[in-house]
């Protein structure tokens, strides 16, 4: 930069000189002694020839516009029905073109067309069918137009009995219900009806127009949301008909670079399995204005402190930091908290008949109390929770939280619940009722969650005294672990407590959806939930499908109501903590659940 300055200034002095004079006029003047008309001219000496001017340097080209990113796993798929794991979404998320998404529109996040020309249609006025019109700039990375029958035919084969794709099943219902799309995607099996493709509420209007029609009524925003997830992201046919089974019971689509073709931002050009994934810019990618990026480098780097030491070398331009780089890097500035969807909670196994004490109230209500959640939530890092509704879920379209809702309410315990003296009068009226002078309870985890678990069993031994409570611990596979939970039901014996995680996206804008595995009417709960409030008021929200505000006084109702009876005993929301790379400009100015900080849509500061 200083060196072009000072070719500036010397050219901008050359051209200075030329415009006065290279050689100076002659000087006319009058001679002593001679008439006045008569003059002499006297040479002056000659100036030195001016330097010939020095070429100037061309300017460098600007560098190509990488972001480094870092999988903390191997990803099993780039096509999103067959893997819902972080990596694979991850991997995902850079070539999935889709109807609609979360997408920065002047520094917030925003749900806009992508793949769509505008927002879906009402064709009857009832909410129950819809129209959507597909963009004329949606097109596969070769150039080629993606069409009506392009979504048709994904979506047939996302549904696919045959398939099963493991994270498919919530194309047909999830923020909406297709007509008949489950029943499709789920008839295969001994005893299932069978579904005619033609009976799926999907349908073509014309080359460029899709129409999907509901079990219920809808709005707009719900369709947009339903079809934003990167499971209804198109397929490109005659390259998924290649990698499709002879028997169409599995398909290779996906699973290295040439078996998939984007949809989305960017386009694969390296792909090392279970290495490295290099992504370069779609240029046919329909919104490819909003996208300053010129490529992605995602590494699979498994060990955390490796992924630090990798950030501090400038090799990835964001990383999460685990316990130690918490404290490491503390209050620096360019830590971010990231607030997930996740609730931590111990479910109880009211139907153990081994230990009716679970069943008692009072008991439950003993170990609310008695749980320092503050303190737990800061060893691990997180914020302690009182409700089971997510932390990020958002009641309203001003942005108002649910968690907002909730302390407008004022039915949370103060103190974040914890109340040792409240906890032992409880205890003891629990032992009273049921002829005990002591308990001991064992509470079944995942492995990786035992460091929460022995918390736990140190705070309410403490409280309760080691004579009279002793809680053991049974750290399990994950796999393990969640089929005994499941196993409940036909065996009422399978477990006690059991520390659980719920992940429920729907919640997102849906506080009540965070609620749906504490009723009876769930097939995924993990325990007898017989509550008659609880079981009427969440079908009672199923009437108010378009009325936000209704549903969530019946989820503040729900909430109040698992809390006050401790149906089940919430501990910690999920958060997480990363560093970005100063050279990073990221185009949203808060977090987002769903689009985070957007570094797909970053730029680079060069």
């Amino acid at each position: 930069m200083k060196r072009a300055l000072a070719l500036i200034l010397a050219l901008v002095m050359t051209m200075a000189l030329v415009a006065c004079g290279g050689t100076k006029a002659p000087t006319t003047s009058t001679t002593p002694g001679t008439s006045s008309g008569t003059t002499s001219t006297t040479p002056t000496e000659p100036s030195k020839p001016s330097e010939p001017e020095k070429p100037s340097e061309p300017a460098k080209p600007a560098e190509p516009k990488i972001l480094n990113l870092a999988l903390t796993a191997a990803p099993a798929s780039a096509w999103a029905p067959a893997s819902n794991t972080a990596a694979s979404v991850s991997l995902q998320s850079y070539i999935s073109g889709t109807l609609y998404a979360q997408m920065p529109v002047d520094g917030k996040a925003a749900r806009i067309p992508q793949l769509a020309d505008g927002e879906p249609i009402d064709v009857n006025g009832d909410g129950k069918t819809w129209n959507i019109k597909i963009s004329p700039n949606a097109k596969w990375e070769n150039g080629e137009q993606i069409t009506a029958d392009t979504f048709i035919y994904s979506w047939k084969m996302t549904l696919d009995p045959k398939l099963v794709m493991s994270n498919a099943s919530s194309l047909g219902k999830d923020a909406i219900t297709i007509v008949k799309a489950a029943d499709y995607y789920g008839q295969a099996g001994e005893g299932k009806t069978p579904v005619a493709w033609e009976e799926v509420g999907i349908k073509k209007v014309d080359d460029m127009t899709i129409q999907v029609t509901l079990t219920a009524p809808a709005n707009a925003a719900l369709v947009m949301r339903h079809f934003s997830k990167n499971n209804s992201a198109p397929i490109y046919q005659p390259l998924f008909e290649k990698c499709l089974a002879a028997d169409g019971t599995s398909t290779t689509y996906g699973t290295t670079m040439d078996k998939i073709i984007s949809s989305g931002a960017y386009k694969f050009t390296q792909w090392v399995d279970g290495a490295t994934y290099v992504y370069e810019k779609n240029e046919n990618f329909a919104k490819a204005d909003a996208i300053a990026l010129d490529g992605v480098v995602l590494t699979v780097v498994e060990d955390a402190g490796t992924r630090l030491q990798m950030f501090e070398a400038g090799q990835l331009d964001s990383v999460g930091l685990d316990a130690a780089g918490r404290d490491k890097y503390g209050d620096d500035p360019r830590v971010s908290v990231e607030m997930g969807r996740r609730v931590y909670s111990i479910e109880f196994n009211t139907a153990n008949t081994e230990k009716p004490i679970i069943s008692n109230e009072n008991f439950r209500l003993a170990l609310l109390y008695a749980t320092d959640r503050a303190s737990l939530g800061k060893l691990i890092s997180q914020e302690p929770a009182l409700s089971l509704v997510s932390g990020t879920s958002v009641a309203r379209e001003d942005g108002t939280t649910f968690r907002q809702l909730a302390d407008a309410a004022g039915y949370q315990p103060a103190n974040n619940g914890y109340d040792p003296e409240k906890a032992k009068t409880y205890f003891e009226k629990a032992l009273q009722e049921e002829g005990l002078t002591s308990v001991e309870l064992t509470v079944l985890c995942n492995s990786t969650m035992a460091d929460r678990c022995e918390f736990l069993q140190e705070n309410w031994q403490t409280i309760f005294g080691a004579d009279k409570f002793k809680l053991n611990i049974d750290a399990q596979p994950s796999s393990t672990a969640g089929e005994l939970r499941k196993g409940w039901k036909n065996n009422p014996n399978s477990y006690e407590l059991t520390f659980t995680q719920w992940n429920l996206s729907g919640g997102d804008n849906d506080p009540i959806t965070c609620l749906k595995n504490y009723v009876a009417s769930s097939s995924g709960r993990y325990a007898p939930y017989e509550y008659a409030e609880l079981n009427a008021w969440y079908e009672e929200a199923g009437q108010y499908l378009l009325d936000q505000d209704k549903r969530n006084e019946l989820a503040l109702k729900m909430d109040q109501y698992i809390i006050e009876h401790c149906v089940v005993l919430p501990l910690t929301y999920e958060t997480s903590f990363s560093l970005i790379s100063d050279r990073v400009i990221t185009p949203v100015n808060e977090y987002d659940i769903s689009l985070g900080w957007g570094l797909r849509y970053a730029d680079i500061a060069q």
